[in-house]
């Protein structure tokens, strides 16, 4: 896409990037700090007792590429071994049957740090199926909080993207440039919704207690 956007900005045209900037481009952005929220959340998995995490994160997008780098840092963070983790990348041609079969060869997970929220129902429909129990089993979060997240049983660990507020933003700045007006890039901050698709690790040693 670089030609497309040096023609854009050749002819000085409105543009407003979303979740991304390109070097040498000094088009205005919005952008959310995803990076920080994944981190939040797997360590949100860390206080549940669990470090055997599976990441599956589409890397064909930046917002993919910050949140599987915001679990990494979970893990540096905290001096927690990353060989208790394992990470599954894939891109958005793949099939989601595709992404859950590669789900199916991880062992010994106890929880999984989904891309967003749409591939965590998916999975999770797909444990169920298996006659896995969430969050009893095995916890599950997301990201981006969709409005199907709250209403799945269980409901969804999630991050919550501001869509709205970034929907309206981005009206009122390309308004604003149309009419010549000069604007600057924002970024938002995810807040962390604690749904039930977590729970504290069981192990064997609690189980018998």
């Amino acid at each position: 896409n670089l030609d497309l956007y040096q023609q854009v900005q050749k002819y000085k045209i409105p543009t407003i990037l979303f979740h991304s900037t390109y070097p040498g481009f000094d088009f205005p952005s919005l952008l959310t700090k995803d990076r920080e929220a994944e981190e939040e959340l797997v360590k949100y998995l860390f206080s549940l007792g669990h470090t055997n995490i599976l990441g599956v994160f589409q890397i064909d997008d930046q917002q993919g590429v910050d949140r599987m780098a915001g679990m990494i840092k979970a893990y540096q963070d905290n001096n927690i071994l990353t060989t208790k983790s394992n990470v599954i990348m894939y891109q958005s041609r793949e099939d989601y049957e595709d992404i859950i079969k590669k789900v199916d060869m991880m062992l010994n997970i106890t929880a999984i740090a989904c891309y967003n929220d749409r591939l965590a129902t998916r999975v999770i429909s797909h444990l169920q199926k298996q006659g896995k129990q969430v969050p009893t089993d095995i916890s599950v979060i997301g990201f981006d909080n969709y409005e199907i997240a709250q209403i799945i049983s269980p409901s969804l660990t999630t991050a919550n993207h501001p869509k709205r507020q970034l929907g309206e933003d981005a009206g009122k700045m390309i308004l604003k440039m149309i009419a010549g007006g000069e604007v600057t890039s924002k970024v938002y901050t995810p807040t962390i919704i604690k749904g039930q698709s977590t729970a504290p690790l069981i192990t064997k040693e609690n189980s018998n207690e």
